[in-house]
C-alpha cells in the first residue's frame, strides 16, 4: 500500500505513475556511467582526439558535459518548463536531474583514482546513489518504521562498498563509514539542494580527506 507521502510524489510528478517510474529508471541507469568512464573513457578520448585532431582527455569530455548540463538547466529554468518525470516544484528550482548530472561529473573529475580500473572510489559512490536513493524513496512508501528503512539502506550500501573492496580494491574500512555517511546525506529534506548532490558530494569530500 502506498502511503500519503508516496501518493503526493506521484501526483506532483509530470506523467504521474509513468513519470515516476521513468524517474526511477533514470536513477538506476546511472549504474552504467562509471563503466563508461573508467573502463572506456580513455578509448573514447583517444577516438575523439583522432577525429578532431587535437588532444581530448576523458576529463575534458566530462568538463564539457558539466558545462552543457549547467547551460541546459539554466535555459530550462529561464523558460520555466518541466519535462516528463520531473516534479512540479522543479519548474522554479534546480532539478534533481541537473543536480545528479553535475555531481556525477564532479565525482569523475575529483574522486581519488586507484584500484582496478582506477574506479575504487568513484564507482561505489555512484552505485550507492543509483541504488540506495530510489530504494529509500520506495521503502518510505510502504514502511512506517524509519529504523527499518535505514537498516535496509545501510545493508545495501554496505554490500556495495564491501563488494568494491573485493573487486576494485576499495579500502575495506570504507564499507563501514561510507554507508552511514550516504544515508545521512540523503535523509534531510533540503529545499534547494537535492539529495542527488549530497549523496555524491559528501562521500566524495570524505574520500578526499581520508585518502
Amino acid at each position: 500500500m502506498i502511503n500519503s507521502a508516496g501518493r503526493a510524489h506521484l501526483e506532483n510528478t509530470i506523467g504521474g505513475k509513468n513519470g515516476h517510474i521513468f524517474r526511477r529508471l533514470i536513477h538506476v541507469s546511472m549504474l552504467v556511467f562509471p563503466f563508461v568512464y573508467y573502463w572506456y573513457g580513455n578509448q573514447i578520448s583517444e577516438y575523439l582526439t583522432t577525429v578532431f585532431e587535437r588532444e581530448i582527455s576523458r576529463e575534458f569530455i566530462v568538463t564539457f558535459l558539466l558545462i552543457f548540463i549547467v547551460i541546459a538547466e539554466l535555459g530550462r529554468l529561464f523558460l520555466g518548463i518541466t519535462i516528463f518525470g520531473q516534479r512540479d516544484y522543479e519548474k522554479k528550482q534546480i532539478s534533481a536531474l541537473a543536480w545528479g548530472g553535475v555531481s556525477i561529473c564532479i565525482c569523475f573529475l575529483f574522486a581519488p583514482l586507484g584500484g582496478y580500473k582506477e574506479a575504487y572510489i568513484g564507482l561505489p559512490i555512484i552505485f550507492t546513489i543509483s541504488i540506495v536513493d530510489p530504494l529509500l524513496g520506495e521503502t518510505r512508501k510502504i514502511l512506517d518504521s524509519n529504523k527499518l528503512i535505514i537498516l535496509i539502506a545501510l545493508i545495501v550500501s554496505f554490500l556495495i562498498w564491501f563488494s568494491c573492496s573485493i573487486f576494485l580494491e576499495t579500502p575495506l574500512w570504507f564499507s563501514l563509514i561510507m554507508p552511514p555517511l550516504a544515508i545521512i546525506a540523503e535523509w534531510p529534506s533540503l529545499k534547494y539542494i537535492d539529495d542527488n548532490a549530497t549523496m555524491i558530494l559528501l562521500p566524495l569530500i570524505a574520500s578526499l580527506v581520508l585518502i
